[in-house]
């Protein structure tokens, strides 16, 4: 009957055990197993460590065999060969400057164990040293304190005192720990254009050159008016100069427009932009109930907030809840300021909802607009709010727009391409390269049909100049 053993032993391996504690998982092996025998104790070391272990074993033999050797003198030449025995001196320097270095107090004072091993520190003072090491050493200068007002300290004392410090401050934390604090908060307050950034919108208005994209992302922030001599916009938007009063301004004038409001610069600001539209351009409307008063509201998703003027707010107004101061501020595209009376909470009612909802009151008359927090909480029928309706026929379309299916090259009337360079950027001028002899008459004969359409018109100077790369294509 075959004999049955307890526990394995698997191969040595140095980049995941010490050797020491691989020969006492041996000696417990053998203890679990009763193996007593000298020779059957060196053959299990020999057939577990594996084959790079025992040729190490042979080769720290030589010129004797391993045979010629006991169990505990072969672990002794290996532990030698992976461990040599360390300075005293260097181990003693280690411990007495070793400080507790963003681990807790067990973690350290298993590491002030560990180095004293090899300090050959006698037993009758190895705890008091290990005292003064925790005092001198521990990180908490509270605690450090107060160890050093026991006039009988033990290492004992010490270590308990530490830990149940370290405890207690970690319990204080968890008592006074919000866990509300982390939560993330919906807040207007921010740089530029920081909402229509989140909320993937791309017809951000850049305040700083006029073009649709993210005001801190536009590459004349650091550019200087030549205006106002203010650093971080172009003078063709500069607010100083467009800004005809300094005072507030109606928000009556030009009603028939789009309007955006989007945040700006340090606090919460929004500019208002209202550009003139075609009175056959009807706003998108929904109709509101605000307080029990059905109100039209004109749906922009370009506004972050919802708001109306003061003459619209008197009909819903809920006399038990006055305006709130408001650190919102409007303005215009051109800069001018709008006055803003404050902000209130207002209930809302629509298709069956009905919520609380903050809404912005602002000087004069305008028309009130449904912003982007309102619709991120109504859900609207948008099919009826998109619902298009046209009595045109298609050669009505055609006859009122047929300059635009019209044979040949289109134009665009009205606009000047602007083309912004650096103040500081040298002008560079390439001569032309060489063209290949078989596309000269073709490249020639390009020339002149752009020419001919007024695409391009010939110049006696220039200080730019960039080289063509004429392609032959396939048709």
């Amino acid at each position: 009957m075959a004999a049955t053993y307890h526990g394995t032993i698997t191969t040595f391996d140095s980049s995941q055990e010490d050797w020491v504690d691989y020969a006492e998982r041996l000696e417990h092996y053998f203890v679990a197993n009763s193996i007593d025998n000298a020779d059957v104790q060196r053959a299990i070391l020999f057939t577990s460590v594996g084959p790079s272990t025992y040729r190490l074993i042979k080769t720290l033999s030589l010129p004797r065999k391993p045979t010629d050797y006991s169990f505990q003198e072969l672990v002794t030449n290996v532990q030698s060969h992976f461990h040599p025995k360390p300075s005293p001196i260097i181990k003693r320097f280690e411990f007495n400057t070793r400080v507790q270095q963003g681990e807790s107090v067990g973690v350290f004072v298993a590491a002030l164990r560990n180095i004293a091993e090899h300090c050959l520190y006698p037993e009758t003072i190895l705890h008091d040293m290990l005292r003064d090491r925790i005092v001198c050493g521990i990180r908490d200068k509270a605690v450090q304190r107060t160890l050093l007002k026991e006039s009988k300290l033990t290492y004992d004392t010490a270590l308990d005192t530490a830990l149940a410090a370290e405890a207690a401050t970690n319990n204080s934390k968890q008592l006074h720990h919000n866990p509300y604090s982390t939560l993330p908060v919906n807040h207007v307050k921010g740089k530029s254009m920081s909402l229509k950034q989140k909320e993937g919108t791309s017809t951000a208005i850049c305040y700083r050159c006029g073009g649709k994209h993210i005001a801190s992302q536009c590459r004349f922030r650091d550019y200087e008016c030549h205006y106002c001599k203010k650093k971080g916009h172009l003078a063709s938007v500069c607010r100083k100069k467009k800004a005809k009063d300094k005072g507030d301004t109606d928000s009556s004038k030009d009603q028939a427009q789009t309007n955006v409001v989007g945040s700006e610069e340090e606090s919460e600001d929004y500019s208002l932009f209202k550009v003139a539209g075609n009175a056959s351009n009807k706003p998108l409307l929904a109709s509101i109930l605000i307080n029990g008063v059905s109100v039209e509201m004109e749906i922009d998703t370009g506004a972050s907030v919802s708001l109306m003027g003061e003459d619209t707010y008197r009909l819903v107004q809920d006399p038990e809840k006055p305006l709130q101061r408001s650190t919102a501020k409007l303005h215009t595209y051109t800069g001018e300021p709008i006055k803003v009376l404050g902000s209130t909470e207002v209930l809302v009612q629509h298709n069956g909802q009905s919520m609380t909802l903050p809404l912005i009151v602002m000087k004069g008359k305008g028309s009130p607009l449904l912003g982007r927090n309102w619709l991120s909480m109504l859900k609207l029928d948008w099919q009826n709010v998109f619902k298009v309706e046209t009595n045109r026929s298609l050669q009505e379309v055609l006859a009122c727009f047929g300059e635009v299916f019209n044979e040949g090259l289109g134009k665009v009337e009205g606009v000047q391409a602007k083309i912004f360079v650096h103040p500081q950027s040298t002008p560079i001028f390439h001569k032309a390269r060489p063209v290949p002899y078989a596309l000269k008459a073709k490249v020639e004969a390009e020339l002149d049909r752009l020419q001919e359409h007024g695409i391009i018109e010939p110049v006696r100077f220039a200080d730019w100049a960039a080289p063509i790369v004429p392609v032959l294509k396939r048709d």
